[in-house]
């Protein structure tokens, strides 16, 4: 019972995040993006939630790209990466869901094809070497000179 709790939470946090991305209902300027912040900070909290998360946010991006509602795409594939990169439990089958979808959006136009080329690119590394996106995300919000990474990340 208590898993179903928690994924009628996520998904209520992500249609909250659909609800503030819509242009029929502008959110007010200084609470934008409090939503993602929130879902970002429930996976912090519990890492365990990841797979539901990434389900629910595929299934989403999934039904953007039907209904061709563009204007969600790069911030719930910016969410969803994020997921990825904190998430523990993440299986192959849900990577390789995720990684399909990406290079299905290799079809859309230039912002789009590239958001999700990079992370087609992401996440064909993540699973060749699993820790690999936790660890630059580390070194990028240190600060930190790596070798392996001679490019600093903002």
């Amino acid at each position: 019972m208590e898993s179903s709790d928690a994924e009628l939470d996520l998904q209520r946090s992500v249609q909250a995040v659909l609800r503030e991305l819509s242009p029929h209902a502008p959110a007010l300027q200084s609470n934008q993006g409090m939503w993602r912040w929130s879902l970002h900070k429930k996976v912090e909290r519990d890492p365990g939630k990841s797979p539901v998360l990434v389900r629910i946010l595929l299934r989403e991006l999934e039904k953007a790209e039907s209904e061709d509602l563009r204007h969600v795409i790069i911030p719930l594939l910016h969410t969803l990466l994020y997921v990825l990169t904190k998430a523990t439990g993440i299986t192959e089958e849900l990577y390789r869901r995720t990684y399909n979808f990406c290079t299905r959006l290799l079809t859309l136009p230039a912002p789009y094809c590239t958001v999700a080329l990079d992370c087609a690119i992401r996440l064909k590394t993540e699973t060749a070497v699993p820790g690999t996106l936790y660890q630059r995300l580390v070194i990028a919000e240190q600060n930190l000179m790596n070798e392996l990474y001679p490019y600093q990340e903002r």
